[in-house]
């Protein structure tokens, strides 16, 4: 199928997109419709799919993941047990002969410690809890401090809810969460139980906050800086980065201000994916925050049945980065600008002085469409990384190119020149999935379109409708971050953080 509509591919053709289309099954519109088969696309996805992170990134990828993965997590939980996660991070973990599976345990024992989990004895154990709790379900000190008031099968009860194990069903009764909630109450409306204000509220958890997206730059300033709203038109329980953006610190005053000397930033990239992606960032590449990939899929992807270039799912990294001393001593910015990759090889002319001679291999950053007239996502941003030899393609990466031009990527980011990042891989979900098609082969045969360029809308399929609608995009962004969680319980949905201050 060819795409539908009459308008070209929205990405510049200077612009590597966030997939290599050398990569993967590819499906362009001048060739005859390829049957995929479904068997052999299911035995090279299971693997990928089915395991774990920590399992496909192998025993050290997986301990530089969780490092990161301890330090970011530092950011949703109370300073001083936050701080003391992250200063201790580099001594969880014995690296020397450790099998993923007990680094994935020991990560949530960590976990369980630094968040007060488990919580306290049960009280009032098969008692109705819904008075004494505020009229309302979630975590509840009544019922024992980390504890909460629920009912069986409740649908609009909060996550700490969920697979708890009742011993009574006939009204709300206190149980013990099936695991550790950082964010208590989330989906519910937080203004009255947090006495009427934004800002900072132990009703939604110590260290959360009570806000509303639409008014979160007028409420108070912990607001600017939340993660990822339950809902909209509602004020919700969310957490927050503080009151200065990632990559600041307060002035003392106030006010926010750049350190001295470049952050360590903990964040998630994604990218475009096929079958046959590689499954690491380690050779020059160009992902992107997650409005910056589902803004390149909607334009260059969805628009073709079967999906461009073999696409079939995003991919998710757990992204350290520090800036080296040679770009942030001299500029305040924590990455480059951005430099295209095609192949892993960089696409500008004279990339060794204009960025690796003169910087150091620095993450690259821009914002991709920040008029919104393509499509509606929020922070759609485009990163490069910088890996071995990126002045040569795949095929052409000599041993002498490896040692004369070693990139940026390293196990423990520390601002030199060539060791300031490191992507350990933290999941991937499926486009079918995403925009529920059951059976994607057919789908396409029986004419269906994710998206349709002229209608604004999918032929068989609604996920992709309305491309630039603000709450439509806002929904899809929603929807991935609610698979990611699915999927993966044990890491944080979303971060909500996609730093970009090249262009500032």
């Amino acid at each position: 199928h060819t795409p539908r509509g009459a308008m070209e591919p929205a990405t510049p053709p200077e612009l590597s997109p966030l997939v290599d289309e050398n990569e993967g099954v590819e499906a362009r519109p001048d060739v005859p419709y390829r049957r995929f088969g479904v068997l052999s696309v299911a035995v090279l996805s299971l693997g990928a799919a089915l395991v774990f992170v920590g399992h496909s990134a192998g025993a050290s990828s997986a301990v530089a993941s969780l490092r990161g993965l301890l330090r970011l997590t530092s950011i949703f939980l109370p300073p001083d047990r936050g701080q003391v996660l992250s200063d201790h991070s580099d001594d969880v973990f014995d690296t020397s002969d450790v099998s993923s599976d007990k680094v994935w345990k020991k990560l949530a024992t960590e976990l369980q410690n630094a968040t007060g989990w488990p919580p306290a004895k049960l009280l009032h154990d098969g008692e109705n809890c819904w008075s004494p709790c505020g009229n309302t379900s979630g975590d509840c000190a009544w019922c024992g401090i980390g504890n909460a008031c629920c009912r069986y099968q409740a649908a609009f009860d909060p996550p700490e809810c969920d697979g708890a194990t009742f011993k009574e069903t006939r009204w709300h009764t206190c149980v013990v969460p099936a695991k550790p909630h950082t964010v208590k109450h989330w989906g519910q409306d937080c203004f009255l139980h947090c006495q009427g204000k934004s800002g900072y509220c132990d009703w939604c958890g110590e260290g959360n906050a009570c806000c509303r997206k639409e008014t979160a730059l007028m409420d108070a300033r912990e607001c600017h800086h939340a993660v990822v709203f339950p809902r909209n038109r509602r004020y919700m329980c969310v957490a927050t980065t503080g009151l200065c953006p990632l990559g600041m610190s307060s002035d003392g005053h106030g006010g926010c201000k750049k350190p001295e000397s470049s952050p360590l930033l903990n964040f998630y990239m994604y990218q475009a994916a096929g079958p046959t992606t590689r499954s690491h960032l380690n050779l020059s590449d160009n992902p992107g925050s997650l409005g910056g990939t589902l803004w390149y899929l909607h334009n260059d992807i969805v628009t073709y049945c079967p999906r461009r270039y073999g696409i079939d799912r995003i991919k998710r990294f757990l992204i350290t980065m520090k800036a080296s001393d040679s770009l942030y001593s001299k500029t305040r910015r924590n990455f480059d600008t951005y430099t295209s990759f095609v192949k892993a090889k960089c696409q500008e002319a004279d990339c060794a002085n204009k960025h690796w001679k003169k910087w150091g291999y620095n993450p690259g950053c821009r914002y991709v469409d920040a008029q919104k007239q393509f499509a509606y996502y929020p922070d759609a941003i485009w990163y490069s990384l910088p890996g071995v030899c990126p002045s040569e393609d795949y095929n052409s990466k000599s041993t002498a190119c490896i040692a004369a031009e070693p990139g940026g990527m390293c196990e423990r980011p520390d601002g030199t020149d060539t060791c300031t990042w490191s992507a350990a891989p933290a999941g991937e979900v499926y486009l079918d999935e995403l925009s529920g098609i059951p059976d994607y082969e057919a789908f396409c045969l029986g004419g269906g379109f994710e998206y349709d360029l002229v209608s604004d809308a999918g032929i068989g399929n609604s996920f992709w409708n309305l491309k630039l609608d603000a709450a439509a995009g806002q929904e899809r962004v929603h929807r991935v971050h609610q698979l990611f969680s699915k999927k993966y319980p044990s890491m944080p949905g979303s971060l909500g953080r996609h730093p970009c201050d090249a262009e500032e």
